[in-house]
């Protein structure tokens, strides 16, 4: 679905952490989310890059940490 939204003058960069934990939570909405986020990217981007990037906001040993 995504795939035909972005066109050929667009890439798509994926910066992820390799040290990124595993993340509990509701995967559905989780893809949802990413799913939006990805399709606004792509509405709005005529050429370029989008990026993708996720990474570990905080300390790893704290109880919560932000993505």
């Amino acid at each position: 679905l995504i795939s035909t939204l972005i066109k050929e003058s667009v890439k798509i960069q994926l910066d992820i952490d390799e040290n990124l934990p595993d993340v509990l939570g509701d995967e559905g909405r989780i893809e949802q989310i990413m799913t939006n986020l990805l399709g606004n990217a792509a509405k709005f981007t005529e050429q370029g890059t989008i990026t993708i990037h996720a990474a570990l906001d905080g300390d790893p040993d704290d109880e919560e940490a932000f993505v």
